[in-house]
């Protein structure tokens, strides 16, 4: 029971990677708030009122809050980026990038006065290296959420929060239903272990960074399968 007595907000929390780290957190004991779109607690993490109107209804409903988990995201179209529309990039980024600095933005204030926190942003090893060429955008926003939290961690490294990215590889959730099958073809043959994560997996990884075992801030976990290039 590695969370008994500590209270948990996961964004994507309704589904998928999210949905799983949700469920481990809470069968370890702690006090879980799921935000998602069409269900849990209804929030849109690109819009700042939403995010903002959230977070003080997670403080009124749990007192404080925790861990955070940013694990809200979309894939985008899987096309080359010339071919990307103004409004495709922004929905990609809005999501992915806007929201995790939103919600950080927002939660990570309140860790600070209690001086104690955990954040884990899902990033993506295409965040890490740019390995396909049909997820441009995709592969921009999860670099940058590596990137600002990195920033973001070692500005107050000293404060008792503590934040760390996680890195997976492809998993079959719901965020690559239109991936092409050829395209989950290559990424799968790029993966030494030879299958894609579970959801379940993963969230293994997340919730040991969420746990006051972690001396790491500012750090990248790698759930790749040993894919590197």
């Amino acid at each position: 029971m590695r969370f008994e007595g500590k209270t948990a907000l996961v964004t994507g929390g309704t589904r998928g990677i999210g949905l799983a780290v949700a469920n481990q957190l809470k069968s370890e004991g702690a006090n879980v708030m799921r935000w998602g779109l069409n269900s849990g607690i209804l929030c849109d993490v690109r819009n700042e009122k939403d995010v903002i109107d959230g977070v003080r209804h997670a403080l009124e409903v749990m007192g404080r809050i925790d861990i955070l988990v940013n694990s809200a995201g979309v894939f985008g179209p899987a096309k080359s980026m010339l071919d990307y529309s103004v409004a495709e990039f922004r929905d990609v980024m809005d999501t992915n990038l806007m929201g995790t600095f939103l919600v950080m933005r927002s939660v990570i204030p309140h860790m600070i006065v209690h001086g104690y926190g955990r954040v884990v942003n899902l990033s993506s090893v295409v965040g890490r290296d740019a390995q396909n060429p049909k997820a441009p955008i995709y592969s921009a926003s999860k670099a940058a959420i590596i990137r600002l939290s990195q920033a973001v961690a070692r500005g107050i490294a000293t404060s008792g929060v503590h934040i760390n990215c996680v890195a997976p590889s492809a998993c079959l959730t719901d965020l690559f239903r239109n991936t092409p099958q050829e395209q989950l073809d290559a990424m799968l043959a790029k993966t030494p272990i030879g299958r894609f994560a579970t959801v379940e997996e993963i969230a293994e990884l997340v919730c040991f960074l969420c746990s006051d075992k972690v001396y790491s801030t500012g750090a990248v976990f790698d759930c790749s399968g040993g894919r590197h290039e």
